[in-house]
Parts: C-alpha cells; structure tokens; sequence
C-alpha cells in the first residue's frame, strides 16, 4: 500500500513518520530537500525530476515492506504555485505538463491513500514557539515562520478538503492529538476499493485548482 503524508509544519509528521517504522513494516521516503542534496545552480525540472526519484525509491521497497510512507505529497509542485502565485515555483501549465508525461510513461503515480494531519492554528503555534525557543530562536524569527505557515496551512486544507470531495476513498484527515493516536489511525486504514486512474485524477484536481483561489481562514 502506498501511502502519502501531509500537514502543515509542526503537525507532527516526522514524529509520526518514526512512529510507524518502529511499530510497523513502513519504509518512509523523505521529502525531497531531506533525500536530495540541491544544486547551486538547479537545472530547470530539477525539483520535479526528484519527486518521479523519490517514487522510484518508494517502488524499491514495495516487496520488503506492508506501506511505502511518501513523507510529502508526489504532486506538491502542483498546489505550491497556487499557493504561492508570486513565488518562482514552477507554473500550473508546466507542472500539469510534465507529470502527464510522467504519468503516461509508467514513472509516476498517486499513493493510495494520503493521509493529512490537522490541529488548530493555536497548537500549531503553540508548537512552533516550543520548538523555536528549543533552539534557541528568538520570538521575532518563530513568529516570522508562523505567520509564513499560517498562509500556507489553510489553503492547503482547503485542496485536500476538494481531493477528498473528488476521490473520497483517496484522502482521510487525521486530527494530530497523539503519535499514538495517529499511527493507530493511519495503520488500520485499509487500501480503497476503487482505484481511479492516475490521469483522471491529474486532470480533475489541475481543473479545480484552474477555477479555485487559495482562502484563508478555513479549518476542519
């Protein structure tokens, strides 16, 4: 079973990510910038190239393990230029273009399952001041990273939220109270029953986020 895991920062993923590979048979692909050691001078697609690494990485394993955790979503590129329209990520267009071919040619596909972890935006402060004065950062720098957060969680609520509207089998939301509560969630999740296809579900999620505007505000 392929699974993917998300949230915003401070959810608990990594902690949750260690949970399940001492309790269960989980092997877990890091995110890219923990996988991959980034060039001074990034070729175009290098970013993209590396989320088709990391499914291949996830595939290795298929055999030796019951779930391949992708620690961060596969198709992020998709939903970060939404996000961040100002910012150099790589356009709607150009990202839907390279993960059709992707997807044609066999190399890449969508987890099973995505699990996203939740909480309110006041635990999420709440541990993102914990761990920010743990290294011995000041207020004024963890409070610059919350905010930047912030704008962030909500929208990315909001398309998991239309993913589960569209492919309700494909998305669960956790609610991040305990590890344990988490891992007990995320390792009784069976796989879904109906498996649409990669491309359709590449199509329907691009046309949403052709029509939709990141909001804030929103919460589960």
């Amino acid at each position: 079973m392929l699974i993917a895991l998300e949230g915003a920062p401070a959810v608990g993923k990594s902690t949750t990510s260690q949970a399940l590979v001492k309790q269960h048979q989980v092997f877990v692909v890091p995110e890219v910038n923990k996988l991959f050691a980034r060039p001074q001078n990034e070729p175009e697609q290098w970013y993209l190239n590396r989320q088709v690494a990391r499914w291949e990485v996830g595939l290795r394993q298929v055999k030796n393990c019951d779930r391949i955790l992708f620690d961060g979503d596969l198709f992020q590129p998709l939903w970060f230029s939404w996000i961040y329209p100002d910012e150099p990520w790589t356009p709607l267009e150009a990202a839907e273009a390279f993960y059709q071919e992707q997807i044609v040619a066999g190399r890449l596909g969508f987890p099973d399952v995505y699990f996203i972890l939740w909480t309110s935006p006041e635990e999420r402060r709440q541990r993102e001041y914990e761990r920010g004065r743990a290294l011995n950062q000041d207020d004024a720098k963890i409070e610059a990273k919350v905010q930047r957060y912030e704008q962030f969680a909500s929208p990315q609520l909001q398309y998991f939220k239309a993913f589960q509207q569209l492919f309700p089998e494909r998305v669960q939301f956790v609610q991040s109270s305990t590890v344990e509560e988490n891992v007990r969630a995320i390792a009784s999740t069976p796989p879904p029953l109906k498996k649409e296809q990669d491309l359709e579900i590449l199509d329907r999620l691009v046309e949403w986020l052709r029509v939709n505007k990141p909001k804030q505000g929103l919460d589960l």
